[in-house]
């Protein structure tokens, strides 16, 4: 009887792992087709059906099929640019459960989501907390194609993010931090196995460089990037695609008049293009983007008639976006109130052998850094006995040698080492949160390249050291030094190390 009892529950054990089995697999086989060009232009709201496979996900614990419906969810709303208090809502969740999970994916993909969302509703300081961390975290994906998707995300925030700042301070730094991170975007987009992914990217990413470079007035460089954009979209019906191209297109001819009398109607004729298509996908905000400078065109052509009807065009849709915009703010304000702070750790797996061996390390470990702090503080001590130096002298060797040891100089200099992807700079800030900025405070030209060998300064590595880092030659090093002690207006005879060690 015992056995008989005993074989019942295993079929029913197995008949019930068999239906979550079963029912995993025919959600993974819905996100692929949901996920199809053709599905796609059958089904104009894809929303409701990514909501029922997070439904049935749910229903039989299958964290993966939350996860990724959650993340599809938050990018439909993100395009249509609307309901960004859900897009925070939704992002959290998947973060949760991907922290639960151990999804590094999940999680950089959230955090890349949500710093997107924070963006468009003008919250700045938390999009930029939440990018940081998503770039940190998405290194440790493991799939390279998902890494280099999960870049190219986190990348086009940054861009976005700086391009922000540019709007509002007028800063040329900004624009040259954006077009640094429109170019990693294009180098992870050139990574992509599958074809047509690999070419949406692509396109995505030479389009925003061609229009940061008629920003810098770049237009050789511009030129360039709307040929190859031309190229890819050629056979495209993408309407979001279409629009941008002739909106940039109409850009770049009103913008660069050299040779050809035609450029006002040149012009005209691509912004009425660009206009036709975002009306057709709704798009307010490329409208918003398209009527003012259509207006300076009719303005150019003495045609006031029709400047003043794309003014008041501009303003309607300006006034609009600004009303939508606060009612987002109103809708997430009590969502950050009331919103639990994610808990992010990775969840460790509940195996009674892992706890014992991190106990026992642990325990190791506290033995030795108790250890290494007792001698380290006879060190000092023997320092403070037996030097000569004058007791403000003897402070400052005790600061800086705290200092060397808590700041982990071989990381920063492997960081800054690999040279193309930001990382150095951001993990630079955490431990000197107001440094990047009082540079700027004292000269607000500097290039990113200054910022970066400031920084280096800041952490004592010497110019020998330096060169290697940046593979540059020892006097390469020198001479961006003496620019940077013109730019500072630093006087001949002050160090120059110590004056940046004192920002």
């Amino acid at each position: 009887m015992k056995y008989i009892f005993t074989f019942l529950i295993c079929l029913l054990w197995s008949f019930y792992y068999s239906q979550n089995v079963i029912s995993t697999k025919k959600i993974d086989s819905l996100f692929a087709i949901y996920n199809t060009s053709d599905f796609i232009l059958q089904n104009k709201d894809l929303i409701p059906f990514y909501t029922e496979l997070y439904i049935q996900s749910k229903e039989i614990q299958y964290s993966k099929g939350q996860i990724n419906a959650l993340l599809k969810t938050s990018i439909l709303r993100l395009r249509s640019q609307k309901d960004y208090d859900k897009v925070i809502t939704d992002a959290t969740e998947a973060e949760k459960l991907a922290y639960q999970s151990n999804d590094y994916s999940g999680i950089s993909g959230a955090k890349a989501l949500r710093g997107k969302a924070y963006l468009h509703s003008g919250l700045s300081k938390l999009a930029k907390q939440d990018i940081n961390e998503a770039l940190k975290i998405s290194d440790n994906i493991e799939g390279a194609e998902m890494r280099h998707l999960t870049k190219i995300n986190i990348y086009t925030s940054y861009a976005n993010y700086y391009e922000g700042q540019y709007d509002l301070a007028k800063n040329r730094n900004n624009l040259d931090s954006c077009k640094y991170f429109l170019k990693k975007m294009y180098s992870e987009a050139t990574k992509i196995q599958d074809e047509t992914i690999r070419l949406k990217w692509i396109l995505n990413s030479i389009k925003s460089l061609s229009g940061i470079n008629l920003t810098l007035e770049n237009y050789k460089e511009a030129e360039y990037y709307l040929n190859l954009q031309e190229k890819y979209i050629r056979n495209s019906e993408d309407k979001f695609n279409l629009a941008t191209y002739h909106k940039l297109k109409a850009e770049f001819e009103f913008m660069n008049t050299n040779n050809n009398p035609h450029y006002l109607q040149d012009s005209y004729n691509h912004f009425k293009k660009a206009e036709y298509y975002a009306k057709e996908i709704n798009n307010a905000m490329l409208l918003e983007l398209i009527y003012p400078e259509m207006a300076n065109v009719f303005a150019q052509m003495r045609d006031t008639k029709n400047e003043i009807k794309y003014l008041e065009k501009s303003a309607v849709i300006k006034d609009s976006l600004h009303e939508t915009k606060q009612k987002y703010l109103d809708k997430i304000d009590p969502v950050l109130k009331t919103e639990p702070l994610v808990n992010n750790k990775i969840s460790p797996k509940k195996n009674n052998i892992l706890y014992v061996i991190l106990s026992g390390l642990l325990i190791i470990t506290s033995f030795v850094l108790v250890t290494w702090f007792r001698n380290k503080k006879e060190r000092i001590n023997t320092v403070n006995e037996n030097d000569s130096p004058d007791k403000n002298g003897n402070q400052l060797f005790k600061e800086n040698l705290i200092k060397t040891e808590i700041i982990p100089v071989a990381e920063f200099i492997g960081l800054a080492s690999k040279n193309d992807d930001g990382s150095f700079l951001l993990k630079f800030e955490e431990y000197f949160p107001d440094f990047i900025k009082k540079l700027y405070e004292v000269n607000p030209t500097l290039k990113p390249s200054e910022v970066e060998l400031c920084a280096l300064i800041k952490l004592n590595i010497d110019t020998k050291k330096i060169s290697a880092i940046q593979n540059v030659s020892v006097r390469a090093v020198e001479s961006k030094k003496y620019r940077l002690r013109k730019k500072f207006n630093i006087a001949p005879e002050e160090d120059m190390h110590i004056w940046i060690n004192h920002l």
